[in-house]
């Protein structure tokens, strides 16, 4: 509480103070019940029967409790109709779990499978060279824009080694000649 602000301090001071009977503010006994007696009466009317309003509908709700717990059953009854609630409640979240568990399943698996074409694709583009550096009749310069071609084409990629060795010489000339 050291060497923190007190925005309410004076206020504080003076509904706390010291000089409570003293003070500016203060009243003493006779000034109250006078003050009751002349003009606050009418206040404390109103106040009074709108409290009595209130405390009327809270008193019958209080005694249609209080007749409804006098048998001994109904208590017993409202603790196990609470535990089969708590049961339900802890059922439907296991059901809830469940759902979400299954989802969460399906959803790894599907980025898990993504993953793995990902590292697929990336391992046949490292093989792409070796691969068109087999096709004979090409040199240095054609073998580097086939590669490049393949790599920036997936599908391409994919069914270039899809194809039997005397397909992929072919696939590879239309890519030189423009018609892939």
């Amino acid at each position: 509480m050291r060497f923190k602000s007190w925005p309410y301090y004076n206020d504080w001071c003076e509904i706390f103070g010291k000089d409570r009977a003293t003070g500016e503010n203060a009243q003493d006994f006779v000034e109250a019940v006078n003050d009751i007696l002349n003009g606050d009466a009418q206040k404390i009317n109103q106040t009074t029967e709108e409290f009595n309003d209130h405390l009327e509908g809270f008193v019958e709700d209080t005694e249609s409790m209080c007749a409804s717990q006098i048998g001994g059953g109904a208590s017993e009854k409202k603790k196990g109709n609470r535990k089969r609630k708590l049961k339900e409640g802890q059922d439907q979240i296991y059901e809830m779990l469940g759902t979400f568990c299954e989802k969460i399943d399906a959803r790894l698996g599907d980025i898990a499978r993504r993953i793995g074409h990902e590292f697929d694709i990336s391992q046949k583009r490292e093989e792409v060279y070796a691969a068109v550096g087999k096709v004979e009749g090409l040199n240095l310069q054609e073998k580097l824009q086939v590669s490049k071609f393949l790599v920036k084409n997936t599908e391409e990629l994919e069914l270039f080694f899809s194809l039997p060795d005397e397909a992929k010489e072919e696939f590879v000339r239309m890519i030189l000649a423009g018609s892939q």
